[in-house]
């Protein structure tokens, strides 16, 4: 088996979308990483939610594409002798994958995305003048520092 040899058949229409599957993935995989790392360097309150969303698009979208690409485009344009040569990429791809899946999902499950806490020190003040009883009104004051 020749590593160099081709997996597709480029005289067959769909054998072509070999470049196109290749720069979409590399686009993907860079949109993710920018995306990613802005919302974790601005601290953004939805951060932890968008890792998230990220992580759930690749642990489904990369399985959808390895159905795809084997079912309508390597099972139509395959080039002769190429099996295992294939099986092998996808075994590489699935690794790459289970890692962007992993990593993001470890990254939103950090401290990194967590929303910024907002926690407020207050005080109540009941005047001592005032025995409370039910049914009657009473002055608080509620003093609060600023965030």
């Amino acid at each position: 088996m020749n590593p160099r040899g081709p997996i597709f058949d480029t005289a067959a229409p769909r054998g072509k979308w070999q470049k196109a599957a290749a720069l979409l993935s590399g686009a993907a995989a860079l949109v993710t990483l920018l995306v990613t790392v802005f919302v974790l360097i601005i601290g953004w309150a939805h951060a932890q939610a968008t890792v998230y969303i990220l992580a759930a698009l690749w642990a489904i979208g990369a399985p959808l594409w390895f159905f795809f690409e084997y079912h309508f485009i390597y099972r139509v344009a395959a080039a002769p002798n190429s099996w295992e040569l294939f099986k092998h990429g996808q075994q590489v791809a699935i690794a790459i994958w289970a890692g962007v899946t992993a990593v993001l999902y470890a990254v939103g499950s950090s401290e990194l995305a967590e929303p910024p806490k907002m926690v407020q020190e207050c005080k109540v003040t009941l005047p001592a003048s005032q025995a409370p009883s039910v049914g009657t009104s009473m002055n608080v004051v509620l003093e609060c520092d600023k965030p």
